[in-house]
C-alpha cells in the first residue's frame, strides 16, 4: 500500500504490529480491508442515491484513524 501511495504518512506500522499482536494472517487481512472500507466511506455521499467523487477516490489514502477505527469497530 505504501509503495502505491495508498497509505497515509501518519500510519505507524510498528504501532499496528503492537495493536495486532497474535492476530492471524486472516485477521490482519480483515483489518486492512476494513480500514480500506472506512477510508472509502469518508468519500461517499449517501442519501437516496450513493455518490462517489472519483477524483477523491483515486487519491484515497488509508490513515491511522481508519486502522484504529477498524480495530475498534470491526475487528475487536
Amino acid at each position: 500500500m505504501r509503495g502505491h501511495q495508498l497509505l497515509s504518512a501518519d500510519v505507524d506500522i510498528k504501532e499496528l504490529a503492537v495493536e495486532t499482536k497474535n492476530f492471524s494472517g486472516a485477521e490482519l487481512e480483515g483489518l486492512v480491508r476494513a480500514a480500506q472500507s472506512t477510508a472509502m466511506n469518508r468519500h461517499i455521499k449517501a442519501s437516496t442515491k450513493v455518490e462517489v467523487d472519483m477524483e477523491k477516490a483515486e487519491s484515497l489514502q488509508v490513515t491511522r484513524g481508519d486502522f484504529l477505527a477498524s480495530l475498534e469497530n470491526d475487528i475487536k
